[in-house]
């Protein structure tokens, strides 16, 4: 008869996530304890979604802390975030199928932390030790100069004396 009658459906998606990969590193995402900033993290997700196909699937995640709004990830199984500062944060992502039923919310807790050499409780130290062996080589240097120039001029000295011996 040429009519159509569209019923949305009534079950939302489910989604979790299936891994993670730091860099090149890959895990499940249980073992992810920290991550550092500027490190590349991406997020392998998969939806139970019998009505949408895969590949016209739709993510969307956000950065609890940070975001206040969604982010949408289209037709990829993944998303990718770069943290930039360090803190505790919750990575929240929901799936979305055919006719826009949002997913229950699930989280990932990522704790961000500073590259040991930005850390103060390592890089400090280890600065301390690099100024105070910069400034020991410079007292060392300066020491070796005094004594060569001392050397010099006793050798002149002796020099001088033998000449005046022998005149």
């Amino acid at each position: 008869s040429g009519l159509t009658r569209y019923r949305p459906d009534a079950e939302p998606p489910r989604v979790r996530f299936t891994g993670v990969r730091i860099d090149t590193l890959s895990m499940a995402p249980a073992d992810l304890t920290e991550v550092e900033t500027g490190t590349h993290l991406r997020v392998e997700l998969a939806a139970t979604d019998f009505g949408t196909l895969p590949t016209k699937r739709q993510y969307r995640y956000r950065v609890v802390e940070q975001d206040t709004v969604w982010r949408s990830v289209t037709g990829v199984g993944h998303l990718e975030w770069t943290p930039q500062k360090p803190g505790r944060f919750h990575l929240e992502v929901q799936a979305l199928d055919r006719s826009l039923n949002a997913s229950t919310p699930i989280r990932l807790p990522l704790t961000v932390v500073l590259p040991w050499y930005r850390d103060l409780r390592y890089a400090g130290p280890l600065w301390s030790v690099v100024v105070l062996a910069i400034a020991a080589i410079a007292l060392l240097a300066r020491r070796a100069i005094s004594l060569r120039r001392e050397t010099q001029r006793m050798r002149q000295q002796m020099l001088d004396q033998e000449h005046a011996a022998h005149a």
